[in-house]
């Protein structure tokens, strides 16, 4: 407004405040000292919360910047957020208001006006930080973890209502004072008084600040590192221990996985360890936020093997959570397998390469030493940030369907990332990028890939490797650090296209080390034989590698041994067999024509509680061609104390899958328990040693 520029400089927010006060007003009894020392008192309380209210705004604008999306909208109607700055922007107009225009007046102000200023100030920017505090509460009840920014911005505001609130009733308790002659630096020097209540409130609010980070605070035990048994190559067909998780539970499980000595269960708030002997829990770490899963690897939210939820490095001895926080950020919680104890906690933004892989969470990739999410690379030791990755320039498919390209500014978004258990990098290697183009026109898919790789502890050194066979409709498939390749890159790429049309397109292939191509390592190639396309297999620790009906050969990583799964199927021993293997309802339970057949020869009707339940309780273990069965009894795999009180209800077993690790192999599989007297249900999931 016109003349603001000198009228509105308020004496209650300037230096002056110590400049000779008006006499004292008539018959006022209260002694100078007193009046003097609430004036130090005030200006104390309005230095340190302008103080505090700048700390608080920059903590929160930095948090900000780290989750965006944090402050939008959750919701069509007027967030608790909205109403708390329309109260601080109420307050702020009312300040504005008395220092601009009632301020300035020539007559002198009634005390009661003062009063309703400072009323009209306070009243406002405390139900703003109320609101703001109680907002952030639900917000961190609902995602389990202290939800950002919003803290900070009740402490600025409750900083702001300070300042405001007492530059008001300065100017209040200035009005009555007699003027005093000091010097120039008295003026400009605090008291004691002043200084320590700016202290006061600072600390107030540092503690404020502060204590949002030690709530939702994770549980966590820990054991001595043990030394890891030998993976079982046979199957038992007998349980020696059971964990049972009821789906209605607030920690239901998600999957189970191998660590470096035992099984792992994932549930849906953490982890714990399992003695492979007893399925005792020996480690164990969850908070109250849940487990989101990752983006990217082929991965679906859908996955029971607890694929997506986790990253596991290659050697197994690093597992990798993360938990969602409400905003575009993930909580990154790295664990280390054989102990237990934690390796770093770190609050990862998702930034430009996690939206680059289509992903609307964190991409990451673990090798041995690293862990890259997004662009930052961290050090599994520690966390501490070691490099970022690296520009890398894949080549763009123009809108081929049959084309893929995985990484670069703009991935071909009809494909899928590189297909790596566990999100698994090589164990010393970052893959960087994949670009697979339609080479063969007499596929409807690609048959060559060049992959771009970089040693993990120095990403510079950027190396793009062709020859790599991918999946068939898909990219190249990685377990454990090892991916195939043809044996003659060049001439297979001559050969591409120029046969004739009938031919069945084999080629001699090897497996591969991701180091060794890279230059992080120099295991020599693996010849597996003339063979077509590696096939994913969730959760495996062998690949598998599909040639001329029937032939389907394995490579073991771990022992380097090349075999044939129907050597190892004959056998029923091996990993590659176990991974094979699926678990299934058997055959005259899972067919309709059986179900119907069943409900005819009893005379039930064709509804589900009457579909047989009692008989369906027996569960048999599956290769790809059905050419193995074993038969998994109820009995057998039901803890006997579930047996004894099965009184009054019915079992009836669903689906699973074995998960083999050092000392035991797991089978998980799902189960409802229905009660006979009134229908209802209650679905599980059963976790069993098999020996």
């Amino acid at each position: 407004m016109a003349g603001c520029g000198t009228s509105c400089n308020p004496r209650l927010m300037s230096t002056d405040d110590d400049a000779p006060p008006s006499q004292p007003m008539p018959g006022s009894r209260s002694p100078r000292r007193n009046q003097t020392r609430r004036a130090d008192i005030l200006r104390g309380l309005r230095a340190g919360g302008l103080l505090a209210a700048a700390i608080a705004g920059i903590w929160a604008g930095w948090q900000a910047r780290r989750n965006p999306g944090v402050l939008g909208p959750h919701s069509s109607s007027l967030d608790p957020l909205s109403l708390s700055f329309i109260l601080l922007l109420v307050a702020a107009t009312v300040w504005a208001f008395y220092a601009c225009i009632v301020e300035p007046a020539d007559s002198p102000r009634p005390r009661r006006t003062l009063l309703l200023a400072a009323m009209l100030v306070l009243v406002p920017t405390t139900i703003a930080v109320v609101l703001i505090g109680r907002y952030w509460w639900q917000r961190s009840q609902a995602i389990g973890l202290p939800y950002p920014v919003l803290s900070q911005l009740a402490v600025a505001s409750a900083g702001i209502g300070a300042t405001v609130t007492a530059s008001l009733l300065l100017h209040l308790e200035r009005g009555s004072l007699t003027p005093s002659k000091q010097p120039l630096l008295r003026h400009l020097r605090p008291t004691r008084t002043t200084t320590a209540v700016a202290v006061l409130t600072i600390t107030v609010a540092t503690t404020a600040l502060a204590l949002p980070a030690n709530t939702f605070q994770p549980q966590s035990t820990q054991v001595t590192a043990t030394e890891a048994e030998p993976i079982p190559e046979t199957l038992g067909n007998q349980g020696i221990w059971w964990h049972t998780f009821d789906h209605n539970d607030s920690d239901s499980l998600k999957g189970v996985v191998a660590g470096a000595t035992g099984p792992i269960v994932i549930t849906e708030h953490g982890a714990q360890g399992l003695d492979p002997h007893t399925g005792e829990t020996t480690w164990s770490y969850t908070r109250p936020a849940e487990i989101q899963p990752f983006e990217g690897g082929k991965c679906r939210a859908s996955d029971t093997v607890a694929g997506c939820s986790v990253g596991l490095s290659p050697d197994r001895t690093h597992l990798v959570l993360g938990y969602g926080t409400g905003g575009e950020a993930t909580l990154l919680v790295v664990l280390d397998t054989t102990t237990g104890a934690v390796a770093f906690e770190h609050m990862h933004a998702i930034d430009d390469v996690d939206r680059t892989w289509r992903s609307w969470g964190t991409h990451i990739q673990v090798t041995d030493h690293v862990l890259a999410a997004g662009e930052e690379v961290l050090s599994l030791t520690d966390g501490s940030l070691v490099a970022s990755l690296p520009e890398v320039d894949i080549a763009a498919c123009d809108n081929d369907s049959m084309c893929y390209s995985y990484g670069g500014d703009e991935p071909s978004y009809q494909s899928e990332w590189v297909f790596s258990s566990f999100f698994q990098g090589g164990h010393s290697t970052l893959i960087l990028g994949a670009y697979c183009p339609h080479t063969d026109p007499l596929t409807s898919s690609a048959v060559w890939c060049d992959v771009t790789l970089a040693p993990d502890n120095d990403l510079t050194a950027v190396t793009t490797v062709g020859g790599i066979l991918p999946e068939f409709d898909s990219g190249p498939v990685v377990v454990d650090g090892w991916t195939v390749r043809y044996d003659d890159p060049e001439a297979t790429y001559q050969d591409v296209g120029e046969r004739p049309k009938d031919f069945i397109d084999t080629h001699p292939v090897d497996a591969v080390s991701l180091d060794a191509l890279s230059g992080a390592g120099d295991a020599a190639p693996v010849p597996l034989g003339d063979l077509i396309y590696p096939e994913q297999v969730r959760a495996s620790r062998t690949l598998k590698v599909l040639g001329i009906s029937p032939t389907v050969v394995i490579f073991d990583p771990i022992t380097g041994q090349v075999n044939d799964l129907q050597k190892l199927t004959e056998q029923r021993s091996g990993l590659g067999y176990l991974d094979d293997l699926k678990i299934r309802q058997p055959l005259e339970y899972g067919n309709v024509e059986a179900r119907l057949e069943y409900i005819r020869e009893h005379g039930l009707e064709e509804s589900p509680e009457e579909l047989g339940y009692k008989d369906w309780k027996d569960l048999e273990a599956r290769n790809h061609d059905y050419s193995a069965i074993q038969q998994l009894n109820y009995e057998d795999i039901t803890d006997p104390a579930d047996i004894a009180a099965a009184d009054g209800t019915l079992a009836y077993y669903h689906d699973g899958y074995l998960v083999p690790a050092p000392g035991v192999i797991t089978l998980v599989h799902d189960r409802a328990v229905v009660d006979d007297n009134d229908g209802t249900s209650n679905h599980q999931t059963v976790v069993v040693g098999l020996g």
